[in-house]
């Protein structure tokens, strides 16, 4: 039996060399696994249900039996052995399963509960708890009638609920229960399975008061932010105007127009920072599917033409390289026009030559994970950017930049705006390594549908 498979075992217990059921114990232990089925005499059939005692699957008489009631019953053995197998490792898993699991008749009393059950329970024995009323464990007597109704309507329940320790305290738990049926659809039994969610629910409970405390932190911001923002345009808006009004007069010394112009400068700056300030924080609250996508075609036509216009005293070279495409679809709508405006401007405004000369170049490029975007360059021939400027400006702020790099500048501002729609935003040399001929801004903006 060491080297060879039998699928089952005829074992005659009249054998002379040794007694039968010490032969029938000796193969149970040498092969468990292979069914066995005794053959005794007329006058023994008692040795055959000694040796089902003992583990066999079923016996036969001699003079009772043909070839057909062997096969059949060698068939009948071997299956049965199979369900056993089943059932065993089916008991196995449930008494080891890290769930809690339970088993209560129809009437909602306890007639099973595996280790899990009992560890997570305060519980001894098994002994401690059968007999006691499943739902006055699991549930409230009020939840247990819901319980019972969803078993029996529809066959099974789910949910979270509090179980009921030993000793009295409660745990957060998350359980299922079901019906449990025979093939005929008659219900045998409720079974029960659960597992405690008690540090989940403390972790929740901190997380809900968390947000609660940031929400709230947020609102106040958000009121300060308000207040601020309208005293301040309101402090701004005479300077602006009576600025305007002395630079404008016509009987004024030139060092007193020179300060005007300068105040007039500083205020309007200051009440682009307000304006700027609010856009972001409009932007930054925006949802994904609030994001609209833009043509970004028409979207550089229409910067192109608007410096045109704005900065008549200049004239512009633009050259563009695009890809096929007849339209080039991203992320953004609103947001990327505004970012494609304010680099165009900064082109024209703070150049040091009369001839302006702005080169475009839209390539398509993909990420590690194949998300689409397209690569939106532009590089003009100003006077550039420092290495260090450029590091400042797309640094996280400090304290130490505050001032320097304030959301006011433009740059900053494009960079946290295109930020907010996922994109990237970097700042290059038009020629590598010499910044003072020019700068060149490279942006990767998410595809859009």
């Amino acid at each position: 039996m060491d080297n060879n498979r039998f699928d089952a075992v005829l074992l005659d217990l009249g054998l002379n060399e040794i007694s039968g059921l010490d032969a029938l114990r000796t193969i149970r232990k040498k092969a468990p696994k292979i069914p066995i089925i005794v053959i005794t005499g007329l006058q023994e059939e008692h040795l055959g249900l000694s040796a089902l005692e003992d583990g066999a699957q079923d016996y036969l008489v001699k003079g009772k039996m043909d070839g057909s009631v062997i096969i059949r019953a060698i068939n009948h053995a071997i299956e049965h052995k199979l369900v056993e197998e089943s059932l065993v490792l089916k008991d196995r898993a449930i008494e080891s399963s890290i769930e809690c699991i339970g088993f209560a008749d129809m009437f909602g009393n306890i007639v099973y509960a595996n280790a899990s059950l009992l560890q997570g329970l305060g519980y001894d024995s098994a002994s401690e708890i059968s007999g006691k009323y499943l739902f006055d464990i699991i549930a409230g007597k009020e939840k247990s009638a819901l319980i019972l109704k969803s078993l029996r309507e529809k066959g099974s329940w789910a949910g979270e609920d509090r179980a009921f320790r030993r000793d009295g305290s409660a745990i957060d738990i998350q359980v299922s229960a079901s019906m449990v049926k025979n093939d005929s659809g008659e219900p045998l039994c409720i079974m029960t399975s659960w597992v405690d969610i008690s540090e989940r629910k403390v972790y929740e409970s901190r997380l809900k008061e968390s947000k609660e405390e940031s929400d709230k932190a947020k609102s106040r911001a958000q009121t300060y932010f308000d207040f601020m923002a309208h005293d301040i345009a309101n402090i701004v808006s005479p300077i602006l105007i009576y600025s305007e009004m002395l630079s404008d007069a016509k009987d004024i010394p030139p060092k007193m127009r020179e300060l005007c112009v300068e105040i007039e400068s500083q205020a309007r700056r200051a009440s682009s920072l307000i304006s700027n300030l609010r856009r972001l924080e409009e932007v930054e609250s925006m949802s994904p599917e609030e994001i609209e996508d833009v043509d970004l075609r028409q979207v550089l036509s229409f910067a192109e033409s608007t410096i045109c216009r704005e900065f008549e005293d200049k004239t512009f070279g633009i050259s563009h390289s695009f890809p096929e495409e007849e339209k080039i679809m991203v992320k953004g709508s609103g947001i990327v026009e505004e970012v494609v405006q304010k680099i165009f401007d900064n082109a024209a405004r703070y150049s040091d030559k009369d001839a302006v000369d702005i080169e475009v170049r839209v390539t398509e490029t993909q990420d590690g994970s194949g998300k689409g975007y397209w690569d939106l360059e532009i590089a003009d021939n100003g006077p550039g950017i420092t290495d260090q400027r450029k590091g400042l400006l797309t640094a996280t702020p400090d304290e130490s930049h505050r001032l320097i790099r304030g959301i006011y500048l433009s740059i900053s501002f494009c960079i946290s705006l295109v930020g907010c729609i996922r994109g990237e935003f970097q700042i290059r040399d038009r020629i590598p390594n010499e910044p003072e001929k020019g700068t060149k801004i490279v942006i990767r903006l998410p595809k859009g549908d």
